[in-house]
């Protein structure tokens, strides 16, 4: 009788591994609440060409990401780590998305390398999904508004504004295109 070489036992074992991983992984996306699972459109590789403009909030340039998304381990966040490339150089970000059944909320939270999170509040109607914070420069009120567009399967448009009026007059910061490659 041959007895199976420890490499081909350890590759079995590999491979149950994973394939019980894949199914426990599909069935926690199976038991997720409807609001999670609009969370899902950002599943996938994608790709992202936008403009920046000079603003006395931004700098002007172009911009590329390479991003990449999906699914926590038990299905609750929708994480995606973003490979960005502009005019202040290459950083590596991170996303995660969630939805809040208690207060009936959904959650952004952003990473840069330098650890320091930003949370903004995200709302979610139909195809539109808007970011909204309020931050203070020199003692000025300056509210920040990021839309994603999700109207085309694959395709999400993407815009960030500023208003320092309370919503009166809005200058726009930067926009483009996410492009969803797999």
């Amino acid at each position: 009788m041959r007895i199976p070489s420890l490499a081909a036992v350890l590759c079995v074992i590999l491979c149950l591994m994973g394939a019980i991983a894949a199914l426990l992984r599909a069935s926690a996306q199976s038991t997720q609440p409807p609001e999670l699972k609009k969370l899902d459109l950002w599943s996938g590789q994608w790709t992202t060409k936008g403009k920046l403009y000079d603003t006395p909030h931004s700098h002007a340039g172009e911009i590329t990401i390479t991003m990449t998304c999906a699914w926590s381990a038990y299905a609750g966040y929708m994480i995606c780590d973003h490979l960005i490339n502009g005019p202040a150089g290459r950083r590596n970000d991170l996303s995660i998305f969630t939805y809040n059944q208690a207060d009936k909320s959904y959650k952004f939270c952003g990473f840069d390398q330098t650890g320091v999170p930003r949370s903004t509040p995200l709302t979610i109607e139909g195809n539109i999904w808007s970011y909204d914070t309020d931050e203070e420069e020199n003692g000025k009120k300056v509210h920040m508004k990021t839309i994603n567009d999700f109207s085309r399967p694959g395709i999400v448009t993407w815009n960030t504004k500023f208003s320092e009026d309370g919503g009166a007059h809005w200058t726009l910061m930067n926009e483009g295109v996410d492009t969803k490659v797999r």
